[in-house]
């Protein structure tokens, strides 16, 4: 299963927490910082043992995957094409922000994306 940093308030466009607790705005507008849930366990299957709890390291790695296709997990979720290309290249639209943010994270429960 897989799971949002953010949700939406059902019947409505409210944002509600998800992974993230809470995500503060700096006062420029400019830095978000989403304070991670602490406790996540992963799925556990017969191919997949995980050895940690869910991290900052988790979210990178999921947006770098969507956006860089020299990455070896790219394609993983082809069953949904938002993640095929980046929006720009599919409808000529402005690249998304959040994939071509500055990701930063100075502790596991912490990610700023500048």
């Amino acid at each position: 299963m897989s799971d949002r940093l953010v949700g939406m308030e059902v019947g409505c466009s409210a944002l509600v927490p998800a992974l993230a607790e809470s995500w503060p705005v700096s006062g420029d507008g400019l830095i978000y910082t989403f304070m991670l849930r602490r406790g996540v366990k992963w799925q556990s299957n017969a191919a997949f043992k995980p050895v940690r709890e869910f991290n900052a390291d988790d979210v990178v790695l999921t947006f770098n995957r969507m956006a860089d296709k020299a990455l070896p997990y790219h394609g993983v979720d082809s069953a949904y094409p938002e993640f095929q290309e980046p929006r720009s290249a599919r409808k000529g639209e402005a690249e998304v922000a959040m994939l071509g943010g500055i990701w930063n994270y100075p502790d596991p429960s912490q990610l700023l994306l500048a």
